[in-house]
């Protein structure tokens, strides 16, 4: 029988994409398993998704999708969005049971990997997406026990970063040309993840921010999300951005900053030598490859665990600078222009980016042959070999 490990992402491109990187790093290392991915119909309804998916069948024929069917009585779909997903995750678990127990009259099943939004469908955890060097406070915690006190801690492996390396081609992205043409370093990108939208004050915001801090920037502009609530999460309809941003913000800032609609190839920008900072919206992905990169971060959480992550990157293990906002998280043109300033320019934020960069040269080394996650991840196939 042929020896699987099955994989359940929740929804989220950011989440599918730890999960295939996690996948090609196990077969790296015993190619004769196999990886099963479990996928919802909402993973797969938006076209860079199922271009996504089409691309990694393609070259790592060894992992493989399975499609799970739409539910009989499915969530009110009006719902806000992250209890969308709780309720989505909770209500696909006989489905999700079923699924294992049919690949299981076939294969063999070495383990089950699901991610931490999909918490409803497991007790514990296999695997953490970090790096020795980054928390080892959080690692010791974990060791003792201090935060299980029901039973023993189970068997942990840090095996992060998983980050996606350069895509094949992008020679002719217009923001990676861009950015050869803009001096070393001097250049603070802002994204906000794959669903992250910003209402219309805001974005013009924003704008009037970047303008006032006179930085060099590469922003990503979505649409506003939909007042009623019922557009798809993902959907990424072309912004308007004549309406969307203040008269003129375009032509008076083109010779300092770049535009663009929707998406933009963030790993590649991040590693790109003219990006010295990163508003972030402290998706834990995002954080990762800006450390793995050596760029200091802004952090602006917008849902989930983000404001969460925030008190850790800032206080914790320092890689950023808090930003200043209201309770209802709105940021003031004043308040962003004086953090990037902050960031680029003054003396704290040159401290930060050396300490960055630091963390840059830990993360890279843990990913090498001998290096922290690559033992975790060799001890990590051993145990699923075992079973």
């Amino acid at each position: 029988m042929e020896n699987v490990v099955v994989m359940y992402p929740s929804l989220g491109i950011g989440h599918l994409i730890s999960m295939v990187e996690l996948g090609e790093l196990i077969l790296s290392q015993d190619p004769t398993l196999s990886i099963t991915i479990l996928l919802t119909p909402q993973h797969y309804e938006t076209k860079s998704t199922a271009n996504y998916i089409k691309n990694v069948t393609s070259a790592t024929p060894s992992i493989t999708f399975h499609h799970l069917p739409k539910l009989p009585n499915p969530p009110d779909y009006s719902t806000p969005f992250f209890d969308l997903v709780f309720q989505l995750i909770k209500s696909y678990n006989p489905i999700v049971h079923d699924t294992l127990l049919s690949i299981s009259k076939n294969s063999d099943i070495k383990g089950v990997v699901i991610d931490f939004l999909a918490n409803d469908a497991f007790d514990v955890c296999l695997i953490v997406n970090t790096f020795a060097a980054l928390e080892p406070r959080f690692m010791k915690s974990l060791s003792n026990g201090e935060h299980n006190p029901d039973g023993p801690t189970p068997q942990l492996y840090y095996v992060g970063p998983l980050i996606r390396g350069d895509s094949s081609d992008n020679s002719n992205d217009k923001c990676l040309n861009w950015l050869d043409s803009q001096p070393k370093k001097s250049v603070v990108v802002l994204i906000f993840g794959s669903i992250g939208k910003f209402k219309k004050d805001q974005l013009m915001e924003m704008a009037k921010g970047l303008e006032k801090s006179g930085q060099r920037f590469l922003w990503v502009v979505r649409n506003p999300p939909p007042e009623n609530g019922k557009e798809h999460a993902f959907a990424l309809k072309e912004p308007e951005l004549d309406d969307l941003l203040p008269d003129g913000f375009l032509s008076r800032t083109k010779e300092k900053g770049l535009v663009v609609k929707n998406w933009a190839p963030q790993g590649e920008i991040l590693r790109h030598k003219s990006v010295g900072g990163f508003v972030c919206h402290c998706g834990w992905n995002s954080v990762l490859e800006a450390i793995h990169a050596g760029v200091p971060m802004i952090a602006w959480p917008l849902y989930a665990e983000q404001k969460m992550n925030r008190l850790h990157l800032v206080e914790g293990i320092k890689v950023a600078l808090r930003l200043k906002m209201s309770e209802d998280g709105f940021v003031t043109a004043d308040e962003l222009a004086e953090s990037l300033k902050e960031l680029m320019v003054e003396e704290s934020g040159k401290k930060l980016r050396a300490h960055v960069e630091e963390m840059s040269a830990s993360a890279k080394a843990a990913v090498v042959d001998g290096g922290s996650s690559r033992v975790a991840l060799a001890e990590l196939v051993g145990s699923l070999k075992s079973v």
